[in-house]
């Protein structure tokens, strides 16, 4: 939705403000964006950093970059598949140097330790 005074749009995929809140609209394909980002860094984390690059991955503080960069720039843009290349291109990069200052990707050890 355009506003008047500030001259940009905004929209908002937790109330669908500025979104087309039909089956299949803008709304629900920004929600279908921003889980399809998140299951990329899933299978990401798997196929990318663990079997492919060996090293672990910062996959919480990944997720959370996806979802906060994909939610900024859906919301200024309103486009959800650029949003959700940003988010994807946002999550690889925090998760990839995440792992550098935190020890361990939560991986599936039973060691116990932090």
């Amino acid at each position: 939705m355009f506003n008047e005074t500030t001259g940009f749009m905004f929209s908002n995929m937790l109330t669908c403000q500025g979104l087309d809140a039909k089956f299949m609209g803008g709304c629900s394909m920004a929600w279908v964006g921003l889980v399809l980002a998140v299951f990329i860094i899933m299978v990401a984390r798997k196929y990318l950093f663990e079997e492919l690059m060996q090293q672990d991955m910062a996959f919480i503080p990944a997720v959370a970059a996806t979802c906060i960069v994909y939610f900024i720039i859906e919301g200024i843009f309103g486009a959800y598949k650029w949003a959700a290349l940003a988010g994807i291109i946002a999550g690889l990069v925090v998760g990839y140097f995440g792992s550098m200052f935190m020890a361990g990707g939560g991986g599936g050890d039973s060691s116990g330790s932090f």
